[in-house]
């Protein structure tokens, strides 16, 4: 199976501008988001695809992160993580489901409207009390549908994400918090299509989020 980095090495077209890149985590807080949120998912962090670079065979990616808030980056720097890569579905007609192109570019252009914004760390906070307060009433997960949605005048991730691509394609229920659970329940329901999945592996190297890799071999 390939890994990601020659993936993006060999056969770049396979991402369209726009596309929605999803890392999943394994570490102690995505293993409670899975046990305590449903649907359950490990998917954690959230990426937009902006554009092809043919001299460096790489992509650049927009994302909001802890350490920088909104920020550009590199599809590349993700290699070894495992990476979900998915397309947002217009269903126009019975013909035409996939988006065209120009939507991919339009949810770039939007998503640059978050460009000044900060980190939202207060919404952990948020989440953190209706979740505890909601699974030690009713003893279960909670669903997602318990997170109402929340300013936009800073961003998560996930926030980012949304804000690119709500009017044009959603890929959360605006009803709620864009949270992974609720971009699951999308995916689920066929609202998103997965165009690729890259399992970790060491071939590259651990890139921690919000950091810019040191070392970084080139492509």
């Amino acid at each position: 199976m390939d890994t990601l980095f020659t993936t993006i090495k060999t056969t770049p077209d396979l991402f369209w501008t726009g596309d929605i890149g999803v890392v999943i985590q394994d570490d102690i807080v995505a293993r409670l988001q899975e046990k305590l949120i449903t649907p359950t998912t490990r998917m954690f962090h959230m990426f937009l695809l902006v554009q092809y670079i043919p001299d460096e065979r790489d992509w650049v990616i927009y994302e909001s992160t802890p350490m920088a808030g909104v920020s550009i980056g590199r599809l590349s720097w993700y290699s070894g993580m495992h990476i979900m890569v998915f397309r947002p579905i217009k269903h126009l007609s019975s013909i035409q489901t996939e988006f065209d192109m120009q939507w991919g570019q339009h949810a770039v252009m939007n998503s640059t409207k978050d460009g000044r914004k900060h980190y939202n760390f207060i919404i952990y906070i948020k989440i953190a009390y209706r979740l505890f307060n909601y699974c030690g009433r009713h003893i279960k997960p909670a669903p997602y549908t318990i997170f109402p949605n929340d300013s936009n005048h800073t961003v998560v991730c996930t926030m980012f994400g949304n804000d690119a691509w709500k009017d044009i394609c959603p890929i959360f229920d605006e009803r709620y918090l864009p949270i992974p659970a609720n971009f699951k329940q999308q995916w689920d329901e066929d609202k998103v299509a997965l165009i690729g999945d890259w399992p970790g592996d060491k071939s590259f190297h651990k890139y921690k989020i919000g950091y810019k890799p040191q070392g970084k071999r080139s492509l």
